[in-house]
């Protein structure tokens, strides 16, 4: 049951330090790649400029980037091409992004000609990725950490209640161990 206890307590300890994370929104530059393992070929959009754009302020890596990726697949889902696994990949400023998708195509592009496995497309204009904003930055959120704050304080102070009470319960002494073998009978 202390174990479980134990457990339950690191784990909304473990969910406070997250709900904690702080986020500053930033400009970023970020690019699309799209694929399927049923299908040969691949999807590019071009880099793109995303002015609100959250990053978390330890990792310095961008929020959420699942989501932008999810956008992507949505969106060539709609244009009737399903089941994509899609990638975001961002850079801070265009240069590098751009960078980073031609490095990208380049693979892909030099296999085509080599091999002719993989068909290239860029994705429509009418795709644009859309800013995310964090859900600990709405109005909602903020209230949210709060209580979660105030519940993970509680819970360390009732965890460090239990720690101090096992640290002052007297441990039996342990009876040492004889290395001597028992006599052996004759």
């Amino acid at each position: 049951m202390k174990v479980l206890r134990n457990i339950a307590t690191a784990a909304l300890l473990s969910l406070a330090i997250g709900a904690q994370a702080k986020y500053k929104m930033n400009t970023t530059y970020m690019y699309g790649f799209a694929a399927s393992f049923n299908d040969s070929t691949v999807y590019f959009t071009n880099v793109q400029k995303v002015d609100s754009a959250w990053f978390d302020t330890k990792t310095n890596f961008l929020y959420s980037r699942d989501n932008y990726s999810y956008q992507l697949r949505d969106f060539l889902a709609s244009q009737g091409v399903p089941n994509r696994t899609c990638v975001v990949s961002f850079a801070k400023d265009e240069k590098t992004a751009q960078r980073k998708l031609d490095k990208m195509f380049t693979k892909y592009q030099k296999n085509q000609k080599n091999k002719g496995h993989f068909f290239i497309k860029f994705v429509d204009s009418k795709f644009s990725f859309k800013g995310l904003i964090p859900y600990e930055e709405t109005e909602q959120g903020k209230n949210d950490a709060k209580f979660q704050e105030e519940k993970a304080r509680i819970q360390k102070s009732e965890a460090e209640e239990a720690a101090k009470l096992k640290r002052n319960k007297k441990k039996q002494p342990r009876r040492p161990k004889d290395n001597v073998l028992p006599p052996q009978e004759q």
